[in-house]
């Protein structure tokens, strides 16, 4: 096996919105720490490449994914369905995904974007060399469960403390060149009008500064959708959370792990089918939203999200379903799942007991669709089911849903 990295840096040069947070004034105000698309590529015995792109932002459309592919395949001479592109959901980060009045995308940033990943895979290549694995399991306590905050009984905490670590070196496993992080947590620490990586670019930096600047971190957000930090809204408890995972990936056992497998990607087809509201549903919301003399930002949102949708009801041209992929990256013994939701720990958590150690989740990978709520969610409602759906500009997910992608990763591992 041979392991590239490549690192390119992706903060915006000239003022442009943020993605994340509805209720946040717009544009940009300034940088607090950059934001980086780090890229890592395999190549197995056989010759066939890989390439795993990581990047700051808060994910990317479907229609950017091609794009996105189309220039790293025409720079690098890696066949299209071998690129995937995963984000670490930073809500600090420059607009890709169009949210319902929550920023727009800037084309120039957008078009810099995309040369900046094709640099980084192209980087990565060149960089092809020679690579052992080392895994560690270890645990950390950062996160808390955000569906217990809806005023309102829920389930119980439902946290996923179990993070992984794939260390990437030539000779010795404590002098590694790269390393792959993966934890599930929504990265919000920081929510003002300033650019930030969040948690994911501090644990880089932590991770960087223990190893030195020719080692490259990735960090890969799992199942982090109903789970938020423990600490938000303040610079400095970015620099705590970074160095807490650091901290528990470094001070972890290291286990060998084979390195002499094939790299291939897997691929299944899943038809998404959306939860659509009866016309009279619909029309009652509206008529309750109208009905309000001083109606939130927020719920102005909604309401013409529901204008909108009754009026696409009536004509029938309301998609009920989406068709998508999903994929699942093979470097030898290792699993990359890459899902194109935000998605909750306990999917995360059912797709890694297939194969515990071996496996990582990516959310908000290869595309975003938005939300995938777990089948207990429906019965106690809460923004993940009932308010992001109108941000993402659809509906929810049919119930079942998550538990359907379960079965379809599990037949790809």
């Amino acid at each position: 096996m041979r392991v590239g990295f490549g690192k390119v840096d992706v903060t915006p040069k000239h003022n442009v919105d943020l993605a994340g947070f509805r209720l946040r004034q717009q544009p940009m105000t300034g940088v607090l720490d950059p934001l980086f698309v780090r890229t890592i590529a395999f190549e197995d015995e056989a010759g066939h490449r890989a390439i795993l792109a990581e990047a700051d932002n808060l994910g990317a459309p479907f229609e950017l994914l091609k794009t996105v592919r189309k220039a790293v395949s025409e720079r690098c001479g890696v066949i299209e369905a071998d690129i995937h592109m995963a984000a670490t959901h930073t809500h600090s980060a420059p607009c890709l995904v169009p949210l319902r009045d929550g920023g727009d995308p800037d084309p120039e940033y957008v078009r810099s974007f995309v040369d900046a990943v094709a640099e980084s895979a192209g980087s990565a290549l060149s960089g092809l060399r020679p690579a052992r694995f080392g895994l560690s399991r270890f645990r950390v306590d950062l996160a808390r469960d955000r569906r217990m905050s809806h005023g309102k009984p829920r389930r119980g905490p439902q946290l996923d403390t179990e993070a992984l670590a794939l260390w990437v070196y030539e000779k010795d496993p404590a002098e590694p060149f790269g390393a792959i992080i993966n934890y599930g947590c929504h990265a919000v620490v920081m929510r003002d009008r300033r650019v930030s990586a969040d948690w994911p670019g501090a644990t880089c930096k932590a991770l960087e500064e223990h190893f030195g600047s020719d080692f490259l971190p990735v960090v890969i957000p799992g199942g982090g959708a109903n789970l938020n930090p423990m600490q938000c809204g303040e610079a400095a408890h970015l620099s705590v959370m970074g160095e807490a995972l650091a901290k528990g990936a470094v001070g972890s056992p290291v286990e060998e792990v084979a390195a002499d497998g094939a790299v291939e990607t897997r691929s299944a087809g899943y038809r998404m089918r959306f939860r659509i509201p009866r016309e009279e549903e619909l029309f009652a919301y509206i008529e309750q939203l109208e009905s309000r003399e001083d109606l939130p930002d927020w719920e102005s949102t909604c309401l013409k999200w529901a204008v909108e949708k009754l009026d696409a009801l009536r004509e029938g041209i309301l998609p009920r379903h989406v068709d998508i992929v999903l994929n699942v990256l093979a470097v030898a013994g290792l699993r990359f799942v890459l899902l194109p939701f935000e998605t909750f720990s306990e999917t995360a958590r059912a797709i890694r007991s297939v194969d515990p150690g071996r496996v990582f989740v990516a959310s908000c990978a290869d595309g975003i669709l938005g939300y995938l709520p777990i089948d207990s969610a429906y019965d106690e409602g809460g923004y993940e089911v009932e308010e992001a759906p109108k941000f993402y500009d659809s509906f929810p997910p049919a119930r079942g849903s998550a538990e359907e992608v379960v079965k379809a990763i599990r037949w790809l591992l």
